[in-house]
């Protein structure tokens, strides 16, 4: 929301509050802290207001000596965004409990079981999937601020040990397989840090095969154990050149399967070697022209188990991808969505009642981003384009309304436009 004149008394109200409710007992901050993250990174708050708001996080009555604060429905690594009264004392904090060498880790085979523990990653300095999963959002999270987390040669060390560690250790039997009432599970866990996993191998500069193929192998077992890693193929591919034939096949398969996590897992992989090789920092060759037109031919036949995350795909190539690739999957896209445009209507689809409105926000990101590139005049871009704006959900309706969002962003908006469509009721 724009701060205007007229709406100055709402963003006063709502600075007030936030202030207010992180001073306040512990129930009151938990929830102050759900709404601080959208109004501090508005970048609508003026110099004092954003003082006082980090005063308010960094309370002394909830933040130990020498800790980051508690109470908070933060992920460690956020603090290392948002502001602080004291400069500094967040990353050093940070450094201390997930970068230092002073606590002996490794992979246990147990779960931290905790309706708060988004999955049991956030609080264990000890479990090494929790250090890789910290240290990896803390990296991605300052890129998307344009910032760094600068490491010392002793911490990508560190990092490349704990690597290895966590490629040694054996997948557990089922009864870690299988989630609790809170959700947490082994695979949960590792499925979390598959996804930021490319991100530290990265910035660490792995280039050692015989640790890459350890890696290589622990994604088999993984696999092998039904917990879908190919988020991992194109660092794999980067570092075992060797691999890359087993990598592609491991991709065609997971983009064909009907189980949905082998075929999210796969698109997500796709979706990152894209990105990857287009940033010239990383040094990585393009995917096969096949699995990019895999992309389009999962849209053409709206195959469900793996549409949300080729949907997202085919949006990245058409803001970021080659005349070529974009070749590749125009016509497949176009027709899929021409098929979607009635099957995802809220009165005809069969698709998850959950899914519906996630699905309608990801192809009218896709046709905005099909009508910046020059299709606006294609039939079914416009028809998209005119659907969207008529959507009951205000998620929906803005997507053809605004910039081009991130695709980080637009996966976080998931759980908001589910949640819409539950308290809408049947």
């Amino acid at each position: 929301m724009e701060r205007t004149p007229d709406n100055e008394q709402q963003w006063q109200a709502a600075i007030n509050l936030i202030t207010r409710g992180l001073t306040s007992d512990t129930a009151v901050r938990h929830r102050a802290s759900r709404r601080m993250g959208a109004l501090v990174q508005s970048s609508k708050l003026t110099r004092d207001e954003t003082r006082r708001i980090a005063i308010a996080l960094w309370d002394e009555q909830h933040t130990v000596p020498e800790e980051l604060p508690g109470n908070v429905a933060l992920f460690d690594w956020a603090f290392l965004t948002f502001p602080e009264h004291n400069p500094g004392v967040a990353e050093e904090r940070f450094r201390n409990k997930w970068l230092s060498g002073n606590v002996e880790p490794s992979d246990p085979n147990t779960i931290e079981i905790n309706p708060s523990s988004v999955n049991g990653l956030n609080h264990n300095p000890k479990d090494v999937k929790s250090r890789l999963w910290q240290v990896g959002h803390a990296i991605r999270s300052l890129r998307e601020n344009r910032q760094r987390l600068e490491l010392s040669e002793a911490e990508k060390q560190h990092i490349s040990g704990l690597l290895e560690t966590w490629a040694d250790a054996t997948v557990p039997g089922q009864s870690l397989l299988d989630v609790t009432m809170f959700g947490d599970s082994y695979g949960y866990q590792v499925r979390a840090i598959a996804q930021i996993l490319p991100t530290v191998i990265q910035e660490i500069g792995l280039t050692d095969p015989s640790l890459g193929e350890k890696v290589y192998q622990k994604m088999q077992q993984l696999n092998g154990s039904h917990i879908p890693v190919l988020e991992l193929a194109p660092t794999i591919v980067k570092i075992v050149p060797t691999r890359l034939e087993d990598v592609v096949t491991m991709l065609r398969v997971g983009m064909t399967s009907d189980t949905k996590e082998y075929a999210e897992s796969a698109a997500s992989g796709i979706l990152l070697w894209l990105s990857e090789s287009s940033d010239a920092e990383c040094s990585t060759l393009p995917p096969p022209d096949d699995l990019i037109r895999e992309i389009g031919v999962a849209i053409a036949y709206r195959r469900g188990a793996s549409l949300a995350g080729t949907l997202q795909g085919a949006r990245w190539i058409f803001e970021n991808g080659t005349e070529a690739s974009k070749g590749m999957i125009r016509q497949l896209v176009e027709d899929g969505l021409g098929y979607l445009a009635t099957e995802l209507s809220y009165e005809q689809t069969q698709e998850s009642v959950e899914d519906i409105p996630w699905l309608r926000l990801l192809c009218a990101d896709l046709v905005v981003a099909m009508s910046k590139n020059g299709q606006d005049q294609h039939s079914v871009v416009a028809q998209w384009l005119e659907i969207a704006k008529e959507d009951p959900l205000p998620e929906v309706r803005n997507a053809v309304g605004e910039q081009l969002r991130p695709t980080t962003e637009i996966i976080g908006m998931k759980s908001i436009v589910q949640q819409e469509t539950s308290d809408a009721g049947p």
